[in-house]
């Protein structure tokens, strides 16, 4: 009987396993879209540094000679273009030229987003549907492993419960040692750990809403440039994102169960 629960224990952790690996690569394919997402913003370091050498390429006769007249003159604007321009030091040939380097880097690596591995390469406008596909499956499979790992967990915990009393806490606290998320509230170290678990379920679901937002305020441009293919992206956005909530919520109720499992057990 005692080497049949430590198998049954040690399936039980393969499974958790599993589910802890899809959940790794649902993180990681969330911090790939959040990261283009984020590159495409005005306000981000590299569309930052391209506006600065614009601005350095406008004031530059300004710079150079005080007393030189520019339409559209901004004081904050040429201040910023000066201090710039005296922490690259560069003339007015090579300030043209790293604009230009900067504008076809943005294009390649923001524009276009190379997928890793297959090398495949998609427009920046097919975020939003693409990464929610790519989402709703991940999450499909990470649902999925955590429903078979508290199935798995149930069978381990009755098994535990027909061995005799000497041996069966023993066998629990090995089972709680192996786990990682559902882990009974008295052994946590603090009450905020509770949440640590459903934090990084609900990670995808912020980050596809964020991405879906910044998509909408957006728009505009997108119907500039095609507007029927730019309706089939939001209805296909909105179908995930719907999918995504669903599917976290799901996986929520499943750590929970798993934690009351463990719970009742003790």
């Amino acid at each position: 009987m005692g080497d049949l629960i430590f198998k049954i224990i040690d399936a039980y952790v393969e499974a958790s396993n599993r589910s802890r690996n899809f959940l790794v690569f649902l993180l990681f394919s969330s911090i790939l879209i959040y990261a283009n997402c984020r590159n495409t913003h005005d306000d981000g370091w590299f569309n930052s540094r391209v506006s600065a050498l614009k601005n350095v390429k406008k004031y530059y006769p300004r710079i150079k000679n005080p007393n030189y007249r520019i339409n559209d003159y901004k004081e904050i604007e040429y201040k910023k273009a000066k201090i710039y321009y005296d922490s690259i030091e560069s003339d007015s040939s090579e300030i043209v030229s790293r604009l230009h380097e900067f504008e076809q880097t943005r294009y390649d690596n923001i524009y276009l987003i190379k997928i890793p591995v297959i090398g495949f390469v998609i427009d920046i406008n097919d975020l939003l549907y693409m990464g929610g596909i790519i989402l709703v499956c991940f999450m499909i499979i990470v649902y999925y492993s955590f429903r078979r790992e508290r199935f798995n967990l149930k069978i381990a915990l009755d098994n535990i419960l027909k061995v005799e009393n000497p041996d069966r806490q023993r066998l629990y606290d090995l089972l709680v040692m192996k786990n990682f998320f559902s882990v009974p509230s008295q052994f946590r170290s603090h009450r905020l750990l509770n949440l640590f678990s459903y934090v990084i379920v609900v990670l995808p679901l912020i980050v596809y809403t964020h991405v879906l937002r910044e998509d909408l305020q957006n728009s505009y441009i997108g119907d500039l440039i095609n507007s029927e293919t730019n309706l089939w992206s939001y209805r296909i956005g909105w179908v995930c994102e719907i999918a995504v909530l669903g599917l976290t919520l799901a996986c929520c109720r499943e750590i929970w169960l798993s934690d009351n499992l463990l719970q009742d057990h003790n």
